[in-house]
């Protein structure tokens, strides 16, 4: 189950609450483990997922402008920077891919003949 930050609460002690139920959710599921340990262990893997994205969302909130304008430029660019490199890929892996398979099956044919 995701969770609620209320708008009417302070960031600071919202985030805290998030982390505390978290916490105190993940130690049940690994004490209680109705499901086995193997299904305690992925529940308190994702609730520790959960405070991760809850200290992220701290840092965020408690960076200076110019450092999160910083963050923004650098994550664009390698956005920009990871398509341009899939468009290459899908231009020249899959001509080459099909040229294989053609080559392959016309000497199939051939040696048949």
């Amino acid at each position: 189950m995701s969770y609620r930050l209320s708008i009417h609460a302070v960031p600071g002690v919202e985030l805290k609450r998030v982390v505390a139920e978290q916490a105190e959710k993940a130690l049940i599921s690994l004490t209680d483990r109705p499901e086995g340990l193997h299904e305690g262990v992925h529940e308190m893997r994702k609730r520790a997922k959960k405070i991760r994205a809850c200290f992220r969302l701290a840092r965020l909130r408690s960076a200076r402008p110019r450092e999160l304008l910083s963050r923004i430029s650098r994550t664009r660019q390698r956005l920009r920077v990871e398509a341009r490199t899939a468009g290459v890929k899908l231009m020249t892996e899959k001509p080459v891919a099909l040229t294989r398979r053609l080559s392959a099956c016309w000497e199939a044919e051939a040696a048949a003949a």
